[in-house]
């Protein structure tokens, strides 16, 4: 019974804490998700005051409004249209059109300003746009002239399907879901399938948290609940946005945890039926043995019912798939099923130290009742398998009995150490997404001044030239910013592209030629007499390359210069078949001093870096690149040096390309 009491306390247990780090990473991930939102608004809270200003700037001149909002519009890229109405809520220009007149007042999100005590910012339900003539959300602002005094209403229409590509850019598993509602319960936008019900209201199962007393303090909620848009059962975080009626919602579906949950109660199903078996199979063989011990018979019929009572018990256990062990408080193993004997051989561990090297020591004593312990395991291959053991005591068997039964967390771990990784991935594309908008604001202001002052210095000689430098400056910073945009956006990289493979070689091999043979380092290519045609972006591949490159180089030089050891970089082109098609593997190796252990495990986190000056992004965002262009990107077991390898999917060669091999640029030492 106490082993029963121990097995059934694991199951509740493991699910309670499944459930509980679930609602820590949904947590997490709603905390990332609503300050990319918080961001958004805050955009747009700006362009309403900007085109309040532009407004103010050009009275009873709709052209000259027309031409400055749609400046405005251009440089934040985010809005259907940028309005104005004046206060009586006639529309009077807008980013789209420089038509004015149009009667608005009908409309919720004009009504409200109009009504005595309406407030001074109003989000709107999702509505098709008169103008626009597109579904939109629609944001709006009063607007006040120097004195104080309510001029009109600043108006910016939101395109709900760009959130919804932000939201589907984000992995969340199957049935896993991110919407955006009012506090009256009208859906804004949704990733997936819910994006369909956009405009519809529903009633929230879990606490509204953008009802709060006080909307400038944020407020949250996680947990377990059932979707009112889709029915399904999801551990969900709801934030509320500050500042606004808005909260956003992100939710895991339990399906896997209540897998997870239903294959370890079969487990327990399976011990106990062997163990239900076993007390069976006692009874009958000692009311056997009463009924017959005066004869020989009796003897043998005990023997062979102890037999098959061993035999009953031992299948229980090698059918159950967890790891079974019982051995006494000096480590000495009394019995380990067949799963965990399959352990140690994989592992290379003797018997004889099975218990010390998978349990350790301190299972040796474990006190009454279920004392939990998790262990790794390095198999041979490389691999490692992580542990979770449940022991107890097993009087039955001896006083100094233990018991221990362990289940297989390997993939749960790596699971989350994935969702991990994609974390501070998005952190870091917050960070450049912040970044790009503050120098957008101000760009913004240098842009539209420059253009006035070519406009009233026209026919100058002396302005021109100091102008044309400054238009030009202009212009290449917006086009860094766009550039650090790219970090920020979710399904960013197109994979409809396809590129040739050993051109993008070659040029990576032009602009690393002269670097490497200052350094004595020589580049071996194999592979790619013939096209290979991946998919995705060339330059963006290009970089990845070009990192992998110049990292074999700093780990050839941080190390004296062997004679009998030359420093090389190989570079190996091949295709590879896979279950679903065809790959385009390259493989970049050095024979540089390689990779601890230690470091290989987080080779590829943000920020994780062993360089004097290094950042630790480069390989961080070559990761996030090859994976949206739908490959991977691995670093791969070798007895020498290190050795990544980039997989591509392979795309059809076209019609109008040669079948003539490529040639490569020459490796020099």
């Amino acid at each position: 019974m106490l082993f029963c009491g121990a097995v059934i306390t694991f199951v509740v247990q493991h699910t309670k804490q499944e459930f509980r780090a679930t609602e820590e990473k949904v947590s997490n991930i709603s905390l990332v998700i609503g300050a990319h939102i918080e961001r958004v608004f805050q955009s747009i809270r700006w362009l309403c005051e900007a085109a309040g200003d532009a407004y103010l700037r050009n009275p009873g001149d709709p052209a000259a409004l027309h031409e400055e909002l749609k400046l405005l519009n251009l440089r934040e890229n985010f809005s259907l249209q940028l309005s104005v109405l004046d206060k009586e809520g006639y529309f009077v220009a807008s980013s789209v059109s420089p038509r004015s007149g149009a009667d608005l007042r009908d409309r919720e999100h004009v009504r409200v300003h109009l009504a005595p005590g309406g407030p001074d910012v109003f989000t709107s339900d999702p509505l098709v746009g008169r103008i626009s003539k597109q579904k939109s959300i629609n944001i709006t602002r009063r607007l006040y002239d120097d004195k104080g005094s309510w001029v009109g209403i600043a108006v910016v229409s939101f395109d709900p399907d760009r959130l919804k590509t932000f939201f589907d850019g984000i992995d969340l598993g199957s049935l896993g879901a991110i919407t955006l509602s009012k506090n009256n319960g009208a859906l804004l936008a949704a990733s997936g399938q819910l994006h369909a019900r956009v405009g519809e209201k529903f009633q929230r199962t879990a606490p509204s948290v953008a009802t709060a007393s006080s909307l400038d303090q944020p407020s949250t909620y996680t947990g377990t609940v059932q979707s009112p848009i889709d029915h399904i059962e999801r551990i969900e975080s709801v934030r509320r946005i500050s500042s606004s009626p808005l909260e956003i919602s992100v939710g895991l579906w339990t399906g896997p945890i209540r897998n997870e949950q239903a294959r370890l109660w079969s487990y327990v199903t399976l011990i106990l039926g062997g163990l239900l078996l076993a007390l069976m199979a006692g009874y009958r063989l000692t009311h056997m043995m009463l009924a017959h011990q005066s004869s020989a018979t009796a003897a043998q019929m005990k023997v062979e019912e102890a037999s098959r009572l061993n035999e009953m018990v031992q299948a229980a256990f090698r059918s159950s798939g967890v790891c079974v062990a019982i051995y006494d408080t000096n480590g000495a193993a009394l019995y380990l099923n067949d799963t965990c004997n399959e352990l140690l051989r994989d592992a290379g561990i003797p018997r004889e130290a099975g218990i010390s090297a998978l349990i350790g020591t301190e299972g040796y004593t474990a006190p009454g009742g279920a004392t939990a312990i998790t262990r790794t395991v390095a198999l041979g291959n490389g691999d490692r398998r992580i542990i979770h053991w449940s022991i107890s005591c097993a009087p039955w068997l001896s006083h100094d009995a233990r018991l221990a039964v362990g289940f297989d967390r390997t993939d749960i771990e790596t699971r989350e150490r994935a969702l991990y990784q994609r974390s501070r991935l998005i952190t870091l594309g917050e960070m450049s997404t912040g970044l790009a908008h503050e120098m957008a604001q101000p760009l913004t202001v240098i842009s539209f001044s420059a253009a006035q002052l070519a406009a009233a210095c026209k026919g100058s000689t002396t302005m021109a030239e100091p102008l044309d430098l400054l238009t030009r400056a202009a212009t290449r910073l917006a086009t860094c910013v766009e550039r650090m945009k790219v970090f920020g956006r979710f399904g960013g990289v197109a994979t409809g592209q396809f590129f040739e493979v050993t051109e993008s070689v070659n040029s990576v091999l032009l602009l690393t030629q002269n670097a490497l043979l200052l350094a004595n380092i020589a580049v071996n290519v194999r592979g790619g007499s013939t096209p290979l045609f991946a998919r995705g972006e060339a330059l963006l591949f290009e970089q990845v390359l070009l990192n992998l490159m110049l990292n074999a180089r700093d780990a050839l030089l941080s190390q004296p210069q062997d004679p009998d050891k030359p420093r090389e970089i190989t570079i190996e082109l091949s295709r590879m078949p896979v279950a679903d098609g065809t790959m385009v593997s390259i493989k970049v190796s050095d024979t540089g001093p390689g990779i601890p252990d230690a470091v290989a495990t987080r080779i590829f986190e943000p920020f994780f870096t062993t360089k004097t000056n290094g950042t630790g992004l480069g390989l961080a965002l070559s990761f996030g690149i090859i994976e949206e262009m739908g490959g991977s990107l691995h670093l791969l077991k070798s007895t020498g040096g290190a050795c990544f390898e980039v997989r591509l999917p392979e795309a059809e060669q076209p019609d109008d390309v040669a079948a003539e091999e490529a040639e490569l640029v020459p490796s020099e030492s």
